[in-house]
């Protein structure tokens, strides 16, 4: 399992930190707990910015830097338009336990609007 660790501050929103774990092909987004945050609604995808605006209203973001930035933004956007990206919340963004914790799905706007509309 190799994890990729992201802080930065943007001030127009809540910046939150993250991790990306791997583990294999497979990764998952890790974010500190916070009640009242999901679901959410994906605002913004522009690099390296990921930003959402939680069930409660409260907007957020991850802003990726460093040397894996570009390789996990990619990888976010790949799994939000297609089955969804696994986020899993944890009460320690440093002590990651994959068991542990709040697991959701998140898809991209377009990808949750194709599964509303009746077939």
């Amino acid at each position: 399992m190799t994890t990729h660790t992201h802080t930065t501050a943007d001030q127009s929103m809540s910046t939150v930190p993250c991790a990306m774990v791997y583990a294999g092909s497979d990764f998952i987004l890790a974010l500190p707990h916070r009640s009242g945050r999901f679901p959410i609604e994906i605002t913004s995808t522009s690099e390296p910015v990921i930003a959402w605006s939680g069930a409660d209203g409260q907007n957020e973001c991850v802003a990726l830097q460093g040397p894996t930035a570009a390789e996990d933004h990619a990888n976010i956007l790949s799994a939000l338009n297609d089955d969804g990206l696994l986020v899993l919340e944890v009460s320690e963004i440093s002590d990651i336990d994959l068991a542990n914790g709040h697991h959701h799905l998140v898809v991209a706007p377009a990808r949750q609007a194709m599964k509303a509309r009746p077939q």
